[in-house]
């Protein structure tokens, strides 16, 4: 079994420079459980947004839970995920997961969500996805309960069914802010991000890109409970995978790449958690905008996205829970302070996809067969 002793995962990465910036992704939190979760309620459940069961081999709903504490699936279930909202300056999110047969995900099996943090827990924000590993199932019909935090005062239910996927369709939908960079810019972008994953066997399909001409988007924040940044992010469409690609983050934020509303966003509801942002300003390298790094960290922070971490952390002690990623220890680091490089990881997964550090060099656009299986069984694929 891996290693893995993950207390932080930054959801950007940068050339030649630390990472800028936060954005949900695991941490425990102080908060008291909310008392209402230890009582055993029934949920009318309400269907908000549903695929249909005749697009490709399965269907998408998101269940409205309010403050319930249990849902019940059905044995042809592929994924979920739970979403929990609430105050801001909460970290809000899920304490425990039990399924129908009396396992709670957070302290049993190879990974405990709890113990390896791949629970996700924010400010105002947190949520817990089936399957995050690939040693989780869905697919246990019956009821699940959970437990949430002080703060959060609603649950939402994104569920996929339906037959277990292959190929999976991911369908994006890109937007461009400011009047720097062009329509064609983001198209170059998308194409690079169209080849990576369908050079893993996904297939990908692609809006059209849509401007987003106020100037107050041109520049935002990285960080996604910022009222500018989620107006912009909540923008995007429910049932699909949303890249902004914006002029350039604002402040210190400068100079960062790109950034996801966590591991994963909140896959299905309209929220200012579904989505990424890419900074165009940051690609250019020599005079030009670098369209493949653009392509490449687009496609990385879509991982994040959609449930991807990390490999390896900048620690080089800290790795991702699946079993099939190459480890690379801060042994390898040519610069101990820096943590492991690209150059210093080739062959120990420097050209991963998700390495947490970009390179304008190396082709980083690799995907291994458990990460792949994670994109697959996404609810917000189909």
């Amino acid at each position: 079994m891996k290693s893995f002793a993950y207390l932080l995962t930054v959801l950007c990465i940068i050339v030649l420079a630390s990472c800028g910036g936060g954005g949900g992704g695991g941490g425990s939190s102080d908060d008291p459980l909310e008392e209402t979760t230890t009582t055993t309620t029934t949920t009318t459940t309400t269907t908000l947004a549903d695929t249909g069961a005749g697009v490709g081999t399965s269907s998408r709903q998101v269940i409205e839970l309010g403050t319930g504490t249990s849902f019940t699936i059905p044995s042809d279930t592929i994924s979920f995920l739970v979403s929990a909202f609430g105050d801001e300056s909460t970290g809000i999110g899920l304490a425990s997961l039990t399924n129908p047969n009396g396992d709670d995900l957070f302290v049993t099996g190879d990974y405990p969500l709890a113990a390896f943090d791949l629970a996700m827990v924010a400010g105002g924000y947190g949520n817990v996805l089936v399957p995050i590993v690939t040693d989780h199932s869905a697919s246990v019909a019956g009821d699940w309960r959970f437990q949430y935090y002080a703060g959060t005062n609603d649950i939402k239910l994104t569920l996929r069914t339906g037959s277990t996927p292959t190929s999976s369709v991911l369908q994006l939908k890109p937007y461009l802010t400011g009047t720097k960079y062009s329509t064609s810019d983001v198209e170059g972008a998308m194409a690079i991000v169209k080849d990576i994953y369908e050079k893993a066997g996904l297939q990908i399909e692609i809006d059209s890109v849509t401007v987003l001409s106020d100037s107050k988007f041109t520049a935002v924040s990285s960080d996604f409970n910022n009222a500018t940044t989620a107006e912009l992010v909540s923008t995007g469409s429910a049932d699909r995978i949303n890249l902004f690609f914006i002029e350039d983050f604002s402040g210190e934020d400068a100079g960062t790449l790109g950034i996801a509303a966590g591991i994963p966003g909140s896959l299905g509801i309209a929220s200012n958690r579904n989505g990424v942002l890419n900074s165009l300003e940051a690609h250019v390298l020599g005079g030009s905008l670098d369209i493949q790094l653009l392509g490449e960290t687009a496609a990385h922070e879509m991982g994040h996205f959609i449930g991807l971490f990390h490999p390896t952390e900048r620690d080089g002690r800290t790795f991702d829970p699946l079993a099939d990623t190459p480890e690379c220890p801060i042994s390898k680091a040519s610069d101990v302070l820096s943590g492991p490089q690209p150059s210093d990881c080739l062959g120990f997964g420097g050209e991963n996809l998700m390495f947490w550090q970009g390179d304008a060099v190396i082709d980083q656009t690799s995907l291994t067969t458990d990460q792949v299986y994670i994109i697959n069984h996404s609810p917000i694929a189909r």
